[in-house]
C-alpha cells in the first residue's frame, strides 16, 4: 500500500503536490481559530486565511520551482533536504528580511514544522526596513489622483480591506450606541467583527448616502486593483488610535508599549493599540506598531 502511495506521489507534479497539502490544510483550518490552535501547539497543521493560503501557495510554488532546477527533485521529500539551501540563497541575493520570512514560513508550514526548527540564521526583520506602502511605487502611477482622493476618502473612515469593501452591502452600516459602525460579514480568517467609522460629518453624510443608495445590494464595485490601500489603512489606524488613546504619563507602565530599535523611545496605549488592530481585523498589537502606525 505505501509503494502505491509513493508510486501516485512521483506521478504527480511538484505543483500538484505542494497543492494537495496547502488546499488540505487550509479546507481544515478555514473558520477555526488560529489563537486557540496556536495555545494547543496545532497550528502548523492549518492555514486559517484565504490571503496566507494564496501567499504560500505562491511561496512555495517558487521553492520546488528552485529545487526542481537545481537540484532536479520531483517530489516534496527531496525538496524537503534544501529548505536551508533555498533560504540562503535568498539570503544571497539580498532579498529583504521580510520575503525571507515569509518564503520560510509558507514552506514550513507546508512540512509541518517550525522556522526554529531550520538550521540558518534568518536576518532580522526591522521596521526601517519596511517598504510596503511607504514609499511610491510603479503601481501608483496606474491611478488618477481623482480615483485615488475618492477611495482614500471613503476608506480612511473604515480601515476595510479590499476585498472586505467589496463583500459589503447597503444594510452593514449599524448605529450603536450613538456611533456608526460597519458590519463585515467574513474578515481574515472568516471572522466577522464590527469596525468603527470614524469620519468627518461631511464624510459621515457621503458614507451614510452610499450605504442607504445600496440598499440591500454591494455598496462598492470596480475597486481599483492599483489602489494603495494598505497606506489608507494606516491612516485609519492613526487616525483611530489618535483619537482614543491616553496620555502615555497618565497610563500604569505595564499598559504602555514601547518600541525599541529605530522607534527606540516611543510609546503607544497598550489598550488603543487593541481596539485599533481589531477594528482592522487583527489580534496582536505588535502588528499595529510594525505596520500601521507610522502614519
Amino acid at each position: 500500500m505505501a509503494n502505491r502511495t509513493r508510486k501516485k506521489e512521483f506521478q504527480k507534479s511538484l505543483h500538484q503536490q505542494l497543492y494537495d497539502v496547502l488546499t488540505q490544510k487550509f479546507n481544515d483550518g478555514f473558520g477555526q481559530s488560529r489563537h486557540e490552535h496556536k495555545k494547543a501547539g496545532t497550528d502548523g497543521n492549518y492555514i486559517f486565511s484565504k490571503k496566507t493560503y494564496q501567499t504560500y501557495m505562491n511561496e512555495c510554488d517558487k521553492f520546488a520551482k528552485w529545487c526542481k532546477s537545481n537540484y532536479k527533485c520531483t517530489n516534496l521529500r527531496q525538496c524537503k533536504k534544501h529548505i536551508c539551501d533555498y533560504l540562503q540563497f535568498m539570503i544571497n541575493d539580498e532579498r529583504s528580511a521580510w520575503s525571507i520570512s515569509t518564503a520560510a514560513s509558507g514552506i514550513c508550514k507546508l512540512y509541518g514544522i517550525k522556522t526554529t526548527d531550520l538550521k540558518i540564521d534568518l536576518p532580522t526583520r526591522n521596521r526601517a526596513d519596511i517598504k510596503r506602502s511607504r514609499l511610491e511605487v510603479e503601481k501608483d502611477k496606474h491611478i488618477s489622483e481623482e480615483t485615488y482622493n475618492y477611495w482614500h476618502n471613503i476608506n480612511i473612515c473604515m480601515g476595510l480591506r479590499k476585498s472586505e469593501l467589496k463583500a459589503i452591502r447597503g444594510t452593514d452600516l449599524i448605529l450603536k450606541n450613538g456611533c456608526y459602525w460597519v458590519n463585515v460579514r467574513r474578515g481574515k480568517g472568516g471572522k466577522s467583527r464590527l469596525v468603527k467609522v470614524i469620519a468627518t460629518p461631511q464624510q459621515m453624510a457621503n458614507i451614510k448616502t452610499l450605504f442607504h443608495n445600496a440598499q440591500n445590494g454591494y455598496v462598492f464595485n470596480n475597486i481599483p486593483n492599483a489602489l494603495d490601500n494598505h497606506h489608507i489603512r494606516a491612516e485609519y489606524a492613526s487616525r483611530y488610535y489618535k483619537l482614543i488613546a491616553r496620555d502615555v504619563e497618565d497610563i500604569p507602565k505595564e499598559q504602555k508599549y514601547i518600541c525599541r530599535k529605530d522607534k527606540r523611545g516611543t510609546i503607544y496605549d497598550k489598550e488603543a493599540m487593541l481596539e485599533v488592530s481589531q477594528a482592522l481585523g487583527h489580534n496582536r498589537i505588535d502588528i499595529i506598531a510594525y505596520n500601521y502606525l507610522y502614519i
